[in-house]
C-alpha cells in the first residue's frame, strides 16, 4: 500500500510538472525581456561604459584594473559604434579607438586619421557589450528554445531556458535565467566546442547580469555584465547614464566616411 501511494504521487507530480511546462512558452518569455511584448522593442541604446579585467601583480596578487573606458550607441537589428579609450596597465599612453558595424562590415578608426585603418567583414557575431535579448543576428534564425524548470538567482525567482543552434554543431547549450517579475537575464551559460592546440575541447562561458536600475519608461536593464571563462574572471562590464529609444542617427553607423572633428580623440 506503502509503494502504490509512493508511485501514485511520483505519478501526480511527473503529470502535473508535465502540464505545467507544457504551458510555458520559452520562445515568449524570451521576446518579452525588458517588457518589449507591452513597451515595445529597444530600438536603440547609448550611454558609457568601462570594462575592467583581473591583472595579476606581484606574488601572485590579482588586481581589478580598468583597461578600456568609452560610450556605447547601438541600433536595431545589429549596428553598432563604439567610442573607446585603450589603456595599458603601467604605460602612460592611451589609444583612442572608434569601431563601427554597420550590420554588413566592421569599420576601425583612429585619432591619427578620419578615414578608417582597418575593414573587416561582419560575423555577427553576438556582442559582449550588451545583455542577452537586445541585438537581432541573421543566426537567430535558427535558435530554438526549450523550457527547463524554475531556479533562484540572487534572490530572484527565474525561469530556466534553454537554446540551441539547429546550424552550429560547436554550440552545445547555452542556457538562460530570466528574471520572472523584472524580466531581465539574471545569467547566462554558454558551452561550445572550440579548437584547443590543434585538438578539440570545450569551453564554458558564464555571464552574470547585475545592478539591476529602472529606465525612464519604467522597464528594467542590468547595468553591470560579468563573465567568467571555464571559471575564471574574465571580464568586468559597466555602464553609466543608459538611455535608450532616442531615435539614434543613420549617421552615427556609417563606415568609409570622414568623420567630424569633434569624434577625433577627447
Amino acid at each position: 500500500m506503502v509503494k502504490k501511494s509512493f508511485y501514485l504521487l511520483v505519478f501526480f507530480f511527473c503529470f502535473h510538472f508535465f502540464c505545467f511546462s507544457q504551458q510555458i512558452n520559452p520562445l515568449q518569455i524570451i521576446d518579452d525581456l525588458y517588457y518589449q511584448q507591452t513597451k515595445g522593442p529597444i530600438k536603440d541604446i547609448q550611454g558609457n561604459f568601462t570594462i575592467s579585467g583581473p591583472l595579476k601583480g606581484a606574488g601572485g596578487t590579482v588586481n581589478i584594473n580598468v583597461f578600456a573606458k568609452g560610450k556605447i550607441f547601438f541600433r536595431l537589428p545589429n549596428r553598432f559604434r563604439i567610442e573607446q579609450t585603450e589603456m595599458i596597465p603601467d604605460v602612460p599612453t592611451e589609444f583612442y579607438v572608434i569601431k563601427i558595424k554597420d550590420g554588413t562590415y566592421v569599420w576601425y578608426y583612429n585619432e591619427y586619421a578620419s578615414m578608417p585603418f582597418r575593414k573587416e567583414i561582419d560575423s555577427h557575431q553576438h556582442s559582449i557589450m550588451l545583455p542577452y535579448g537586445i541585438e537581432i543576428q541573421p543566426q537567430d534564425r535558427y535558435l530554438k528554445y526549450t523550457y527547463i524548470g524554475e531556479e533562484t538567482v540572487e534572490d530572484a525567482d527565474c525561469f530556466v531556458i534553454g537554446v540551441v543552434n539547429t546550424q552550429d554543431p560547436d554550440l552545445i547549450l547555452t542556457t538562460i535565467w530570466v528574471d520572472k517579475q523584472l524580466k531581465v537575464p539574471r545569467q547566462l551559460t554558454t558551452k561550445r566546442v572550440i579548437e584547443k592546440k590543434k585538438e578539440k575541447g570545450t569551453v564554458e562561458i558564464k555571464k552574470v547580469f547585475q545592478k539591476i536600475n529602472q529606465l525612464e519608461d519604467g522597464r528594467w536593464f542590468p547595468e553591470e555584465i560579468t563573465i567568467y571563462e571555464d571559471g575564471e574572471l574574465s571580464l568586468i562590464i559597466k555602464y553609466t547614464s543608459l538611455s535608450i529609444n532616442q531615435g539614434l542617427s543613420d549617421d552615427l553607423f556609417e563606415g568609409e566616411v570622414k568623420l567630424p572633428d569633434e569624434f577625433m580623440g577627447e
